[in-house]
């Protein structure tokens, strides 16, 4: 299908709308925003995540880290993309976005894990599983946070709270492996 130009009307109805005429551009028969008149919330999460991505991956300073994450979680404070109603043309962007942000929760978690940050890891993990119930790993990444700090009854607590939730969603038990931290815990 050959692209055409959006009539004068059109542009004209479009920039008072938005409030700036030179918020939208059209390029190579594309009609887009430009982003140096506007602000995007999917655009900012994207730098942001790209930012944390390349911290975690330099295994940059705690507080930097600390920082971005902070800041990734003021941003994503919902759903992006709530108010397409979860139409066919945002689902995919929908998808990715919530699978990235899950993997940055997961990845400034293990993080905080492997610098015996138990309580920030928690934090992040809970965050996770916030966005993602059924997300075994995080359990069992919660479960050994519990254990290190000594709180024995609290990662009982998690387990339960998966072997529920799997059951409940998705009916299915714990995997072996969650199975296998659970006995770690019953030493």
């Amino acid at each position: 299908m050959p692209r055409t130009m959006p009539s004068k009307t059109t542009l004209y109805r479009l920039r008072k709308l938005i409030g700036n005429d030179k918020a939208l551009v059209f390029q190579d028969g594309l009609l887009g925003l430009d982003p140096h008149y506007c602000w995007v919330d999917v655009w900012a999460f994207e730098q942001l995540a790209s930012q944390l991505e390349a911290k975690l991956t330099e295994n940059a300073d705690p507080s930097s880290i600390a920082t971005l994450a902070d800041r990734l979680t003021t941003l994503y404070r919902g759903e992006f993309l709530l108010a397409s109603g979860k139409r066919p043309w945002a689902l995919s962007t929908f998808e990715r976005l919530h699978q990235r942000r899950l993997r940055l929760l997961t990845g400034v978690g293990q993080y905080q894990q492997n610098r015996q940050q138990w309580q920030a890891a928690i934090a992040q993990y809970h965050q996770g599983l916030e966005l993602e119930p059924v997300a075994e790993e995080l359990y069992q990444r919660l479960m050994v946070c519990h254990r290190e700090l000594g709180q024995r009854a609290e990662a009982l607590a998690v387990y339960e709270r998966c072997r529920r939730v799997l059951a409940e969603m998705l009916a299915v038990e714990p995997s072996a492996q969650t199975q296998a931290l659970l006995q770690t815990l019953r030493i």
